[in-house]
């Protein structure tokens, strides 16, 4: 029988965030922001890198980075987007012509 919290499983974070590892993700941060962006590695301190990432704050978006870092103790929760907001994303990046300069680096 697995642990719950409010009838919401609680699952280990570490292998958690390598099967999202090359997958688009939303990511909310404590003070409030939501992250949009394909989530390139976690390490052993759940310290997360996102590139091709959407700041948001409410629904307002508010900037574009290619790289961020962001500490575990910042991230309230993440998950895995659905395929019509990553096609929204690759989109959005791919009329600022730099998609595919990325793509190429990674």
């Amino acid at each position: 029988m697995s642990a719950t919290v409010d009838n919401v499983p609680i699952v280990n974070p570490r292998p958690f965030l390598r099967s999202l590892v090359g997958k688009w993700v939303i990511m909310k941060l404590k003070w409030g922001l939501t992250l949009k962006g394909r989530l390139v590695i976690s390490d052993q301190y759940v310290n997360i890198q996102l590139d091709l990432v959407e700041i948001y704050d409410g629904e307002t978006l508010l900037s574009h980075t290619h790289t961020i870092l962001i500490r575990c103790n910042s991230m309230v929760y993440i998950h895995e987007l659905h395929d019509e907001e990553c096609e929204k994303i690759v989109s959005n990046w791919q009329s600022r012509g730099e998609f595919h300069e990325i793509q190429q680096q990674g």
